[in-house]
């Protein structure tokens, strides 16, 4: 491990030494620069319009120098810390179109980290060559951690008590100015290595989510009034324009149909199940889907106006997760830092300022900070390795306080997809043959429906017509001239409208599918109605499984849903399900979870869809699946990059390792600081035996955060 350490350190140093050579032994800016202010020739004005050029220029240099030292950080040194992990917040943001860009505080921690590397070189060179380059170490070892004491001073006027950050603050001063550069310079190594963990772990999410632009075409086609369709950009696109829309469009606005017929699904937006049959009058929402047919739609709402946008933009301007939660033992540190403090000034007239110091150095608060970062990143690349991003590790923290996880239903606990239910005939054709007539009308159709009578047509290994013996008419359902006959294959209105008479019973099959949440298919033959074909969601094959293993560990399970009454209630009996809750809205969602909360519940809420966005954002600790809506993977904490829920129980087992590690952590830590404060006040420990028994303390924890690492077949990538 120190090793380890070592390595990061003189790779950043020579990665900042390298850059600067590179860009100032070659820069013409920065010569130049130089020769204005040497040259006293000039008239006055002239040198001043020169060197504000120059300036700018150099600026412009050294801007160029940090991208480099940053590229080179990213390049080579990140990879040391978890290259699974790295790859999947890249894949992540590939798959909703974000730009991941570096943030502010990973670039001060790549800066901490190369002066840091700086200022132990400088000390090393101080005692083996020259006294000034122990004082270059002091300087340098100050920029690196002035910072620290800004953060230390708003943490007092903030909370108006004294915390952890103060002790490292007070024994770090003491180190510099003491006479102990060289422990110094290695202190703010360690201090930037925490700071490059910490920036890493982070979350790299966007915190604005309002990705409309994915539901925004380039054009889009509108009626005029004279019945003419054209084409204009989307920007052009204004409200009471005629928008038309056909199958495999995703809905770009808000607004009512005023022609047409088409079936829609609008799972992601209001978590039903089966598509829904619109018609004239009806509204439609952006960020729906048209599975079949084609309609005129009026525009209402545009961009964010919309009900989608709304969605998003209360996500916006809604805080992310509570920053001062932090992780447990963290807290307890701080607790302990007034204590400390106290505790060395009595003791001052006893054992003097370096006992005093010591004493401080002999809380545990640097050791603890250091090995529960490196914890934590092994556990999130213990994690990725298993195919799970944890973008942060305060969610791997409170993971593990969970005691109450709900699911959404469509998407996250089935699938997006159907299987058909039952066969229901009406003439003299057989199961096979009424299947047959469905799958050859359906044979060049993509969506949801088509895919599940193609994919049972296959499994019976049925005999379809070529494709050259078809000729189809889409509309508002399927027209398709077979050798047998006219099919036709759509709703209860695609058949009205087909003048195709339904006969009486055919109603009551109706009426029990919507009550059991399915879909039902009719298929015409000719002029007459042959039979009908029940649909219904694939529940997730490994879903009964984990939501039992989660109630074997004592934790209750919800289904909250924005579907019908009947299948809620059927897939929570069906999976076991603690309790369900059916025909809830967004807000309502997370209103469920505040009142769970409210009750002294910790949350865990699992979806995929832009109307789970709301109560992801308000629950303790929210996950999500690959492939769901950018709304859902970018408010998740955790995302499973599988895209399916079989990592689930893995993941629950990885937080409670990481629990019971960074308890052992503690415990080993605060065990060697009270030898070593027994030792300052007992036996007159000196300051530097102080340090040696604070290494062997680091080492150690350091060590106990390796578990994972050297237990689990290596889970750091290098």
């Amino acid at each position: 491990m120190p090793a380890f350490i070592a390595a990061l350190a003189a790779a950043g140093t020579v990665g900042a030494v390298a850059t600067l050579k590179n860009q100032f032994f070659t820069a013409t800016p920065t010569a130049r620069l130089i020769q204005v202010i040497g040259n006293n020739e000039q008239p006055k004005s002239s040198l001043a319009h020169k060197i504000s050029e120059l300036t700018t220029d150099l600026k412009s240099e050294l801007a160029a120098v940090d991208d480099k030292y940053q590229h080179f950080v990213q390049e080579h040194l990140d990879p040391l810390l978890g290259k699974k992990r790295k790859d999947y917040v890249k894949t992540l943001a590939l798959d909703n179109q974000n730009e991941l860009t570096l943030s502010n505080e990973e670039r001060r921690a790549n800066h901490r980290l190369a002066l840091g590397g700086v200022a132990l070189v400088s000390a090393g060179l101080g005692i083996l060559v020259n006294p000034f380059f122990t004082g270059l170490a002091v300087a340098l070892g100050f920029l690196m951690v002035f910072r620290m004491y800004v953060m230390a001073y708003k943490y007092f006027q903030h909370k108006r008590k004294i915390g952890a950050i103060h002790l490292i603050c007070i024994y770090f001063l003491f180190l510099w100015l003491g006479g102990y550069a060289a422990i110094g310079a290695l202190g703010a190594v360690l201090l930037g290595v925490g700071f490059k963990i910490k920036a890493i772990t982070e979350d790299k999410s966007r915190n604005n989510l309002v990705n409309l632009f994915q539901i925004q075409p380039d054009a889009v086609w509108v009626r005029h009034a004279d019945g003419l369709e054209i084409t204009i950009p989307f920007e052009q696109l204004r409200v009471g324009d005629t928008l038309v829309l056909q199958a495999g469009q995703t809905v770009p606005v808000d607004g009512v149909i005023i022609g047409g017929v088409a079936s829609v699904d609008q799972h992601l937006l209001t978590g039903e199940a089966q598509p829904v049959e619109k018609t004239v009058n009806d509204p439609l929402l952006a960020a729906t889907t048209i599975l079949s047919g084609r309609v005129d739609v009026r525009v209402e709402k545009t961009g964010a106006e919309t009900t989608a946008g709304q969605l998003l933009e209360i996500l916006n301007n809604t805080s992310k997760y509570n920053a001062d939660q932090g992780i447990k033992i963290m807290q307890l540190t701080d607790k302990l830092a007034l204590p400390t403090l106290v505790l060395s000034a009595v003791s001052l007239p006893l054992i003097g300022p370096a006992g005093a110091v010591s004493l401080m150095g002999a809380n545990t608060t640097v050791t603890t900070y250091m090995s529960n970062s490196l914890a934590m990143l092994n556990f999130l690349n213990l994690a990725a390795a298993r195919g799970i991003l944890i973008k942060n590790g305060l969610g791997l923290d409170q993971l593990s306080q969970v005691d109450t996880f709900i699911f959404d239903k469509t998407g996250t606990l089935t699938l997006e997809q159907f299987q058909i239910a039952q066969i229901h005939l009406l003439n003299d054709q057989t199961e096979d043959e009424l299947l047959t007539l469905a799958a050859a009308a359906e044979m060049r159709q993509s969506h949801p429906i088509a895919n599940a009578i193609l994919t049972a047509a296959a499994a019976r290994q049925l005999e379809l017509p070529a494709l050259d013996q078809i000729h189809y008419e889409v509309g508002y359902g399927l027209k398709a001239w077979l050798p047998q006959g006219i099919v036709r294959v759509g709703s209860h209105r695609f058949m009205d409208m087909e003048n195709i008479l339904l006969p009486p019973h055919v109603e009551a099959l109706m009426t029990q599918a919507q009550a059991e949440g399915h879909s039902l298919l009719m298929i015409a033959l000719d002029e007459k109605l042959v039979g009908c074909i029940e649909l219904q969601s694939i529940i997730r094959p490994e879903a009964k499984a984990i939501v039992a293993g989660l109630q074997q560990r004592g934790l209750d399970t919800i289904i909250i849903s924005g579907d019908q009454e009947a299948p809620t209630r059927k897939l929570a009996a069906e999976l076991g399900m603690s309790a369900y809750f059916a025909n809830t809205l967004p807000d309502q969602k997370a209103n469920i979870v505040q009142q769970l909360q409210d009750e002294g519940h910790k949350v865990c809420f699992i979806g995929d869809g832009i109307n789970d966005a709301l109560a992801m954002r308000q629950s303790n600790v929210s996950i999500s699946l690959r492939g769901a809506t950018s709304a859902a993977t970018d408010t998740a904490q955790i995302i499973l990059m599988q895209g399916d829920l079989k990592q689930l129980l893995p993941l629950f087992e990885i937080a409670q390792d990481f629990k019971e590690n960074l308890t052992l952590n503690f415990r080993f830590t605060a065990a060697a600081s009270l030898v070593v404060a027994s030792g300052i006040l007992l036996a007159g420990f000196t300051f530097a035996a102080t340090e040696l028994f604070y290494v062997i303390s680091l080492l150690g924890g350091l060590g106990i955060a390796m578990k994972p690492a050297l237990t689990q077949g290596g889970t750091m990538d290098n």
